[in-house]
């Protein structure tokens, strides 16, 4: 096949990313719930941004159990600033807005308190990041979303490490990334609380 990503290094061919074409499926899944949540023009542009960081946080957590601030911080505020350009030029009520920020930064907190309280056992710092762009916009939409998207994303992480469980395949030590599970719940609380 002429066009086959093989996921080596070229120097020394030690694999590296994420399996072929997973990034664009990923992608295009992003493409379609963009759609299936219907926003006006400057609200696609939030959740069009949000799913392009999101895609590229959850690669990077998944393969390295880290969230960096470098794609959490601007991903948090390209959501606040686009929701808010979209209140004012599209005519949407301070409220959706205010809902967002009071989501966003309740997650946040809330998932830093578990960090600090459960330590390696919990969530990680960079969760709690994740969790100010994540529930900012999943506020925006409602808290019939924030609710929704935050219980997929605990019941599937619940499920993965139980199955993982059962299959041996998780040992003692064994963290389990809770971002992917957390854009990934985002995304379906949004799709569906919205058709």
């Amino acid at each position: 096949m002429a066009f086959s990503p093989v996921g080596r290094c070229g120097s020394c061919g030690l694999k590296v990313g994420a399996p072929p074409y997973l990034v664009e499926a990923a992608t295009l899944v992003a493409a379609f719930v963009v759609v299936l949540v219907r926003p006006s023009h400057l609200e696609a542009l939030a959740v069009a941004w949000w799913a392009g960081t999101s895609i590229v946080l959850a690669f990077v957590d998944a393969a390295v159990h880290r969230l960096p601030n470098r794609l959490t911080y601007p991903a948090a505020s390209g959501v606040v600033t686009l929701l808010g350009l979209s209140a004012v030029v599209e005519h949407h009520t301070a409220s959706g807005l205010a809902r967002g920020v009071v989501a966003g930064t309740g997650l946040a907190a809330g998932f830093t308190a578990l960090t600090l309280a459960l330590g390696r056992h919990g969530p990680g710092l960079g969760d709690a990041k994740l969790m100010l762009g994540t529930g900012i916009l999943l506020g925006w939409l409602g808290w019939t979303t924030v609710l929704t998207g935050l219980a997929f994303a605990l019941v599937a992480q619940g499920l993965w490490a139980t199955a993982l469980v059962v299959a041996k395949r998780a040992g003692d030590g064994a963290h389990l990334p809770m971002g992917p599970f957390l854009i990934v719940g985002a995304a379906v609380g949004a799709v569906l609380t919205s058709c």
